[in-house]
């Protein structure tokens, strides 16, 4: 498995999928580019489904599964929707794929046999799902989503009266594992504890509705940088979840990202000597 990982980036090149070039890219040609991502082999290892994100239009990114016969380097496309197929995986007898949509609205489970076909919709709920497992006998497919809303949520949010009570009104997902059950562990992996021997420069880089990582941790990671003199530059991107999705907010993340590495990692410039 490790050799076909290595030879992948050779058999895209050789199939014509990607296309090389020694010109540095800009942070606005790097977004007008296709996005190879969430690869995953065949049970037996003959073949690799994989997603291709196109360019960045406005605030969403078309996305489509394609697959690659690793023996012959052929490669297909296998979903055509003009929305988002994401996270394909293999059913355990390699005789078709699930994968989620939001074709039809939030994001559900599909299912598509490699014999032909169109795809099955194997769900729909108002919610979106936002993980998946096959059981070992493929018989079954566990989900991750969050508890459905009330009536009485959909219309205090079409009121727009819609506070809620973080840790009371929070709609949890339905599968979940609560990381304070073993406090030390929780604590050895928080970069609070280790801030004070930071020396690195950092940017931090945020969506504003980030819930998977509340935007307190970063400010207040931000804060401890700035306590101990490391210099720190925190970002706060407005309507933004986890991922950012916005066309500008993407360009100017990678602007952000090159400009800082060109001031900590390039090396300076060669001073030069005054004329005699």
């Amino acid at each position: 498995m490790k050799k076909m990982l290595l030879a992948l980036p050779a058999l895209l090149v050789a199939a014509g999928f990607v296309s090389v070039s020694a010109a540095a890219l800009t942070p606005a040609q790097a977004l007008e580019r296709r996005t190879i991502g969430e690869l995953e082999f065949s049970p037996d290892g003959t073949h690799l489904v994989f997603t291709v994100m196109e360019p960045v239009r406005g605030a969403a990114r078309q996305r489509n599964i394609w697959i690659l016969d690793v023996a012959s380097g052929r490669i297909r496309q296998l979903t055509f929707s003009a929305k988002s197929d994401s996270s394909p995986r293999w059913a355990p007898d390699g005789q078709s794929i699930a994968f989620l949509s939001d074709r039809d609205g939030a994001a559900q489970l599909y299912r598509l046999p490699l014999r032909g076909g169109e795809a099955d919709k194997l769900t729909d709920r108002k919610g979106e799902i936002g993980a998946f497992r096959w059981s070992p006998d493929g018989t079954r497919i566990a989900r991750l989503m969050a508890e459905p809303k009330s009536d009485a949520q959909e219309k205090r949010e079409k009121d727009k009266d819609d506070s809620r009570v973080v840790d009371k009104d929070s709609r949890l997902p339905r599968i979940w594992t609560v990381p304070y059950e073993k406090l030390d562990g929780f604590i050895k992996s928080s970069p609070m504890t280790y801030v004070k021997h930071a020396k690195t420069p950092t940017l931090l880089l945020q969506g504003e509705d980030d819930t998977t990582d509340p935007i307190g941790q970063s400010q207040q990671f931000h804060h401890g940088l700035k306590r101990y003199g490391v210099e720190s530059e925190l970002v706060l991107y407005p309507r933004e979840p986890h991922g950012l999705r916005e066309e500008k907010h993407l360009l100017d993340r990678l602007n952000r990202i090159t400009a800082w590495f060109d001031k900590y990692l390039m090396p300076p410039a060669a001073a030069t000597e005054p004329q005699r």
